[in-house]
């Protein structure tokens, strides 16, 4: 996971986000190649988009981001104390519930 991050964004319009990745890809990856004196893209790859539909899906993406540093061992655990672990396990058993 060090060479990727993951982002849960909600757009106000349809072409935000690919907009805010073209601009980064333009103006950073300028400033960084003049800084380090390098050229050439910084990125593998382009950015991929995930339309989320539903809550279950929003629940599992969610669930997902929290727990990915802790599978790629960048984390040796999850702290008991994190709010946002705890609002997820609200969540899910809120869904749980209403099914």
């Amino acid at each position: 996971m060090s060479n990727h991050i993951h982002l849960l964004a909600t757009p106000e319009h349809e072409q935000s986000i690919s907009k805010v990745f073209q601009s980064v890809g333009r103006r950073y990856v300028q400033y960084f190649n003049a800084t380090y004196q390098r050229t050439g893209t910084l990125w593998e790859g382009r950015y991929r988009a995930t339309v989320v539909d539903s809550e279950q899906y929003l629940l599992t993406v969610m669930r997902y981001i929290e727990l990915n540093p802790v599978r790629a061992g960048l984390i040796p655990f999850l702290n008991q104390d994190d709010t946002s672990l705890l609002l997820l396990a609200v969540l899910t058993n809120c869904l749980r519930r209403r099914a």
